[in-house]
């Protein structure tokens, strides 16, 4: 990526567009990357025709770098074999009100949000991003992995994000999510 070792030159749209479109295909196999396109997605939409030059910027340049140092990983592979179901009763919540709470089949847990939680972009939908995480934390803590499962939520939204993460533009949700799908 040359963008990554010549940082100050300034880029096009077609430049950027080719960078975006070659990260795209390779989250094929990378799906991890997902979670690193919406920042440069959203620098492309930027640009108001192919004439205009920008400088990359600092946030463009982290996910850059991130995706240089792991296309340098040799021999990557990504299982097509569908992974198999996790009969787990999982419930996840937030509300603003009341705090975040899980349960996972008979066990459950909550937490109470403290003041001042739904600050710097945190709001609803981070809270709900934060259970899902707690579950992911719990599940992985009890030994699940390499597994398909259902999680019962009332925000819609924030599962589907999870499925559609390079969809994110919420950068707050979008690092939760990121760390969910490493």
């Amino acid at each position: 990526m040359s963008i990554v070792s010549a940082p100050s030159t300034c880029r096009s749209q077609n430049q950027v567009a080719l960078i975006l479109g070659s990260q795209q295909h390779v989250t094929i196999v990378y799906q991890q990357g997902c979670t690193h396109l919406p920042a440069l997605s959203h620098f492309l939409s930027k640009f108001p025709n192919i004439h205009v030059l920008h400088h990359i910027p600092t946030n463009i340049m982290h996910e850059l770098k991130w995706w240089s140092c792991t296309l340098t990983v040799p021999n990557p592979s990504w299982s097509l074999t569908p992974l198999p179901p996790l009969d787990l009763d999982i419930w996840v919540d937030a509300s603003t009100l009341v705090g975040i709470g899980i349960l996972i089949d008979n066990q459950w847990a909550a937490w109470s949000l403290t003041p001042g939680w739904s600050s710097n972009g945190q709001d609803i939908g981070w809270a709900e991003a934060v259970v899902i995480e707690l579950a992911v934390v719990w599940l992985a803590s009890h030994g699940f992995h390499d597994g398909c499962l259902n999680v019962n939520c009332d925000n819609t939204s924030v599962i589907q994000s999870f499925w559609k993460v390079a969809l994110i533009t919420h950068h707050i949700m979008n690092v939760y999510f990121e760390s969910l799908h490493v």
